[in-house]
């Protein structure tokens, strides 16, 4: 029951939004995730720009949370990341990759970190001076789609395994920011 299939037979990637740069605040509530927060395999959840308020026609799938796996599009494309934290807020040039089965997140997270799909993606990138990846076009990539029995077996092993990956990143943020107020406390002395 396998078969050659495309991204977007397991997966949409619905892009960010543009957000009017009048909004921005610095201490903004809702934190704005561009390009540079998506490193390849982890989020990096400071951000140079928040908003007070959600505009009224934004998406709902723009609101990020803990847990939502995010795709860079501009510049070093193909970058994948899971967010950790709350009220961030998708802008344009990131793409959410959603599962069209919820079952399948550790599926599709762990497919778009494979070299395979990053080489494709890579190969798709139009652009001289920067590279841009359209969403369209990734979700043509072709890729191996296996049958709905092995895919329910592998979301019954990996989910907790995404799920214990999620936890570890979040703890390790939890012991960086505790050894780094020691030693603030240790040096201030």
């Amino acid at each position: 029951g396998w078969r050659v299939g495309k991204l977007g037979h397991v997966l949409k990637l619905p892009s960010g939004f543009a957000f009017k740069s009048s909004t921005f605040n610095k201490d903004g509530k809702y934190r704005l995730v561009t390009i540079t927060n998506v490193k390849n395999g982890y989020f990096e959840g400071k951000t140079a720009e928040g908003i007070n308020e959600l505009p009224k026609n934004m998406p709902e799938y723009c609101r990020l949370g803990t847990g939502d796996i995010l795709l860079s599009l501009t510049g070093e494309v193909g970058r994948v990341c899971i967010v950790i934290g709350e009220n961030y807020v998708l802008n344009q040039r990131v793409s959410k990759i959603e599962p069209l089965q919820s079952r399948d997140k550790a599926f599709v997270y762990f497919l778009m970190r494979s070299k395979e799909i990053w080489d494709q993606m890579q190969s798709i990138a139009v652009g001289a001076v920067q590279q841009n990846l359209s969403p369209v076009k990734a979700l043509d990539i072709e890729t191996i789609v296996p049958s709905e029995k092995y895919l329910q077996l592998f979301s019954d092993l990996a989910n907790p395994i995404f799920e214990k990956l999620i936890s570890n990143i979040q703890e390790i943020q939890t012991l960086s920011r505790l050894r780094d107020q020691l030693l603030d406390k240790i040096f201030s002395n």
